[in-house]
This record gives C-alpha cells, sequence and structure tokens, in this order.
C-alpha cells in the first residue's frame, strides 16, 4: 500500500542531534492543556530537528479516537493540541520500509516515551499501533494515560504537497490530550447501545460518534465517523430509549420524514421519487 510508505526519511536528520538546552520553565504534566505543553517544551528543546506550535486552547477539529476499556469507539472533541510538520523526501516503498521508519521516528518516541512514563503516565497498548507498519488505526499512533487525563501522538499518514512545492511531501504529527474521556463516553453511549441493538453486535469495529447535534423535541442528529469518512443518523426518543429512523450521508427519503414526522429543522430537505428529486420539509 503506497501509504505507509517508509519515507518518514525526515527525521534521519535527527539521530546524533539531541542536545538538550538547560532552559526548561519546569512545566509538570497534571492535566490535558499542561501535559500538550510539557510535551511541546520538551520535544523543541531537544532540537530533534521539530518545532511543535500549539495556541494552548482547546482545538474543536483535532480530536482523539479512543477505544474504552468495554471496547466502546469514543471520539473526544474537547483536546489540546501540539502540531508538527515533517518533510517526506520520496512517496517510494522500500525492502526495509519498517527499520527506516523506526530509525527515523526513534528520537521522538524515545524522548516522549522517557518523559511522560517517568511522570506517571502508562501506555495504553489498546489504543497504540502494534508496530510501526501496522495499519489498523489508518495512522500511526501511540497511546498514553494518566488519572483522567489521556493523550495520543499520532502521524498522519495521508501526505500531502506544500502549496509552493508540488515535488516534495508532507505529513504531519499531532499529540493531543483530554481529560473528557468519561463525559464523552457518557453521552456517547445510548447511541452506540441503540445501534449495537440493531446489529446485534457490537457497534466497535469501524465508528465512533462524532458529534451529538442539538436535540430538537424528541429527534436528534449524531453523526458517526470513521478513521476517515463517515455517516449521519436521525434519532427519535421515546421515554428513556431512542429509535433510529435513518442512517446516511445523503437526505433522507420524503417517505420516511412523512411517516415519522421528522421537523424540518432536524430533516430541512428530503428525496423523493427513488433519489430523482428533492423538495424542502414544511
Amino acid at each position: 500500500m503506497k501509504k505507509i510508505i517508509t519515507s518518514i526519511l525526515i527525521l534521519s536528520t535527527l539521530t546524533g542531534c539531541a542536545s538538550v538546552k538547560n532552559n526548561s520553565k519546569n512545566i509538570l504534566p497534571i492535566d490535558a492543556r499542561s501535559t500538550v505543553s510539557f510535551f511541546q517544551e520538551k520535544i523543541n528543546e531537544a532540537q530533534l530537528g521539530l518545532q511543535f506550535s500549539s495556541d494552548g486552547k482547546p482545538s474543536g477539529y483535532d480530536g482523539i479516537w479512543w477505544i474504552s476499556n468495554d471496547d466502546k469507539n469514543i471520539a473526544i472533541s474537547n483536546v489540546f493540541v501540539a502540531k508538527a510538520e515533517m518533510a517526506i523526501p520520496a512517496l517510494e516503498m522500500t525492502p526495509d520500509q519498517e527499520a527506516v521508519f523506526e530509525k527515523s521516528m526513534s528520537p521522538v518516541l524515545g524522548l516522549m516515551d522517557s518523559e511522560l512514563l517517568k511522570n506517571g503516565f502508562t501506555k495504553n497498548l489498546k489504543n497504540s499501533s502494534k508496530s510501526l507498519s501496522n495499519t489498523s488505526f489508518y495512522d500511526y499512533i501511540v497511546a498514553y494515560e494518566k488519572g483522567s487525563t489521556i493523550c495520543t501522538f499520532t502521524q498522519n499518514r495521508d501526505y500531502y504537497n506544500p502549496k509552493d512545492d508540488e515535488s516534495k511531501w508532507l505529513t504531519s504529527l499531532t499529540f493531543a490530550c483530554s481529560d473528557d474521556l468519561k463525559a464523552s463516553y457518557d453521552a456517547q453511549l445510548p447511541y452506540l447501545q441503540v445501534f449495537e441493538k440493531v446489529l446485534r453486535e457490537p457497534f466497535t469495529g469501524e465508528y465512533a460518534v462524532t458529534d451529538i447535534g442539538k436535540p430538537y423535541g424528541d429527534f436528534t442528529i449524531v453523526n458517526f465517523g470513521g478513521r476517515r469518512g463517515g455517516f449521519y443518523s436521525i434519532f427519535k426518543k421515546s421515554g428513556a430509549t431512542y429509535k433510529i429512523l435513518y442512517s446516511g450521508q445523503e437526505d433522507p427519503s420524503c417517505k420516511i420524514v412523512d411517516l415519522n414526522k421528522i421537523p424540518k429543522q432536524i430533516a430541512p430537505r428530503c428525496w423523493l421519487n427513488n433519489g430523482l428529486e428533492e423538495r424542502d420539509v414544511k
């Protein structure tokens, strides 16, 4: 598969240049925000050839995908992040892909492991890639936890061109932390459980709840996302239970909307004639 390229050669320049300046601000990783600042400081001062940046504010875009102890996929949007870009010299497969990848990434991974583990974090194996070449999470991910704080280091395997040079390729590195695992789990669990009943099997393999819309009466739109891609569902609450009225990426059929009296605030438009004609919901 051409995306998992060994090409993360960019960090090969890192080997042997990890001199550390003694200018630490003595940040301690006590919660999500401070852990991101701690990581950013330690990586940047080690002069590994990468410059991580963060605005110190919660990110509404870069989330954490976390598999819970009971194997539920939980998508957490309230996270703090530090990011860096890494240049890739070529998108070509090589026979020793994993070895090259390991050599290039090891300075960052080694320093991250050392600093986090000695400050009370443990590695969460369920949420970490099994090897550098493993693609079960699509990206390469290393996960850590300490109390209510969870963190992931992600090397994005979707590569892209700089705007000024289409002959070069870049990948992004993201270190993200959150204290909102329990709150996200509690909010998303009812919708995951409904899907389990519909599918008659645990809804754990491919999707997580990425967004729960504002309810309108008994109706709610819930977005589900995979590691890439996704769909949405319209739920209706009846007492303490939920029912799925529609799931997909397009607008629902007018038959579904009319039959279930779905309000236009939830489904503004619907399809007629087997998807050949669309109309506004009144």
